[in-house]
């Protein structure tokens, strides 16, 4: 049984850039309550960070060292039988993260991570969603900036508006930030398999539908201006939107008919023209080998942005829902999207996880985090410092 565990929970990968920010945020937010570990496949390093934790006086430091290699399945099976929860923040995740999935389903741990590469997303979905339900077993991929604010935004906005028939939302991104060596491998990994994510993108706009008839589908347009919110819209080709419609047809509330569109907002024609160089030059990039090792090389893994510089970041997300002649606007914003809030969301959502299965059953399966926590984590990120807010329109000035 779960509540027999040795911990409530293991961070996987706690030596890597993003792992580390996660591992920090538990030790300085956890309750002390709870029973926690590191694990990975450089059992020394991680001793060290303990160490390091343990020394501070710290409110809850780790309790131990795990040993746990990707390309060990007994190791991964060892780690997910000794925790209620694995959170794994090694990427990239298409290469081997199936392998860590496998094993906690096998042992009957639930699963989080920071997963935002489509192909891997969708391929766990086919393969483990049915296994992970049997199994009383909670997969949840894209518990980062990719897709957390996202998901629970439009969730947030669905519950202000309440559609019962046709819904449509549009998602507006701002952002100042940068990329560690490991978002950026998993970036060029996504961009590498062009056709892929294309295949994913017409699934996801000629759209999903349930056995009742409630149908859920992205809506894909061209760049264009929108004079109305003075703003240059750059479709946004991220996972963001084909979580939002998975879970837009998993939860009533989203009405009957669900639509919706993502898209990156710049306020100049020069930054908008920049922006979509940039994408257009890096995915061709990505395609060719031999660049795109010079790629990965120019950002190693195990780098990232320093404290400072994270400081000077953040994130402003804005969503329009319309529905039945009415229509609201919502925002979530908050600090550096990349690596401070997304060491926050997926702690708090891991946290969230525990919590709740000692208060309510959640479902099982391969999960979106609107379906798998809802509310509940809205109500932990905004305690945590994620602003969710309500607006009288729209309002993009900084």
């Amino acid at each position: 049984m779960q509540s027999l565990r040795e911990y409530d929970l293991v961070v996987f990968g706690a030596t890597g850039f993003s792992g580390q920010l996660v591992a920090e945020y538990l030790v300085e937010h956890a309750p002390s309550s709870l029973r926690w570990a590191l694990a990975g496949r450089h059992p020394g390093r991680l001793h060290e960070l303990r160490a390091k934790w343990s020394k501070q006086g710290d409110l809850n430091p780790p309790r131990a060292v795990l040993h746990a290699d990707l390309a060990d399945r007994r190791s991964l099976e060892q780690m997910a039988r000794k925790a209620r929860l694995v959170l794994s923040t090694v990427g990239p995740y298409a290469p081997a993260g199936a392998n860590v999935v496998a094993a906690c389903i096998e042992e009957g741990s639930h699963y989080l991570d920071l997963s935002g590469e489509p192909d891997f997303v969708e391929r766990s979905r086919e393969h483990f969603h049915e296994l992970a339900r049997l199994r009383g077993v909670r997969i949840v991929h894209a518990c980062g900036f990719d897709s957390i604010p996202h998901d629970l935004g439009v969730l947030y906005a669905i519950q202000q508006l309440q559609p019962t028939q046709d819904c449509r939302v549009e998602g507006f991104v701002e952002m100042k930030g940068d990329v560690s060596g490991g978002t950026w491998a998993s970036a060029l990994e996504a961009l590498a398999q062009p056709e892929s994510f294309a295949r994913h993108l017409r699934h996801y706009r000629e759209g999903l539908q349930t056995s009742e008839g409630r149908r859920s589908r992205l809506l894909l347009r061209p760049p264009h201006r929108r004079s109305a919110l003075d703003s240059w819209l750059l479709p946004f080709p991220s996972i963001d939107g084909q979580v939002i419609v998975r879970s837009a047809l998993e939860r009533d509330e989203y009405g009957k008919n669900f639509e919706y569109a993502h898209y990156l907002r710049f306020a100049s024609l020069p930054a908008f023209g920049s922006a979509l160089a940039g994408l257009s030059a890096l995915t061709l990039a990505a395609r060719w080998a031999p660049s795109r090792r010079m790629l990965q090389e120019w950002r190693p893994q195990g780098s990232g942005p320093t404290a400072a510089q994270r400081r000077n970041y953040w994130f402003r997300l804005s969503f329009r829902a319309s529905a039945e002649g009415r229509e609201v606007w919502s925002r979530v914003e908050g600090g550096d999207p990349g690596y401070e809030e997304s060491a926050k969301m997926i702690a708090e959502a891991a946290l969230c996880s525990l919590e709740s299965d000692r208060l309510t059953p959640r479902p099982c399966g391969v999960l979106t985090p609107a379906v798998a926590f809802g509310e509940a984590l809205i109500e932990r990120l905004q305690r945590a410092g994620i602003r969710f807010s309500h607006l009288d329109g729209p309002s993009f000035a900084r």
